[in-house]
């Protein structure tokens, strides 16, 4: 009996010396806990700024249109031209007395939009003001609407024999085909050029064809349809087409 005894008083004081093990955590053969890892704070994101609203001094040389002079931020625009277009439109919207600046430039060269500011001072529609030094070496080309409808206006011929809503229309088709842009149907024509109907800018497209400026073909689209790629007789640039993608 004695050696029973022995064995069960052995196996008792090995699960009370495990047990001490256990609660105190440092007995034999326990792995003792290293210390938390120490991780560096993240480094801050830098948070972007909120993109600026365009100025006048970064719009208009992109937009290519003429200046309101009255608009607030005017006189912060940097050296900037106005398309012939931009500035027949402007004139076809603008009410009497109002002052566009549609060039502020060093010198104004000849043609373009320079041109296109005597044709409509003949017509009457707006009258040339003097050239105003801004002191920094740009000078401000400005124009002031007359009080004669656009409607009521005679358009002498400019070089190429055409009237004003034909040239409209030529200059924004060149405009179109040097950025390689996708020519708009007479419809969307007509809205972005103030005629009151498609049919107009249908007329002044055959104007130009007959006078041989331009040249257009009907292309077909890779997924059904078509689209119209009209050349430039004079330069050979010409708008949008499927066939000159890669």
């Amino acid at each position: 009996m004695a050696p029973i005894n022995k064995i069960g008083a052995g196996r008792s004081g090995g699960r009370h010396a495990g047990g001490g093990s256990r609660a105190s955590g440092v007995g034999e053969g326990a792995a003792v806990p290293s210390p938390p890892e120490h991780r560096p704070d993240p480094e801050p994101v830098a948070v972007p700024s909120p993109a600026p609203l365009f100025t006048v001094s970064e719009a208009a040389p992109a937009a290519h249109r003429p200046i309101d002079a009255e608009e607030p931020l005017a006189g912060m625009a940097g050296e900037f031209l106005a398309s012939g277009h931009a500035l027949t439109s402007w004139a076809m919207q603008a009410g009497p007395g109002r002052v566009c600046i549609y060039a502020r430039v060093p010198r104004l060269g000849r043609g373009g939009v320079g041109e296109r500011a005597r044709q409509l001072h003949a017509m009457g529609l707006v009258k040339m003001l003097a050239q105003r030094p801004r002191g920094d070496g740009l000078f401000d080309y400005r124009a002031e609407r007359t009080a004669l409808p656009f409607g009521q206006a005679t358009a002498p011929p400019d070089a190429h024999g055409l009237r004003a809503e034909a040239r409209l229309l030529f200059d924004l088709l060149q405009d179109l085909a040097d950025k390689g842009e996708r020519c708009p149907s007479d419809r969307d024509l007509a809205a972005m050029l103030g005629f009151k109907r498609s049919e107009m800018a249908n007329r002044q497209m055959g104007e130009l064809h007959r006078r041989a400026l331009i040249r257009s073909v009907l292309v077909g689209l890779p997924m059904g349809g078509t689209v119209r790629v009209v050349t430039i007789v004079g330069s050979g640039c010409s708008t949008w087409s499927p066939q000159g993608e890669a």
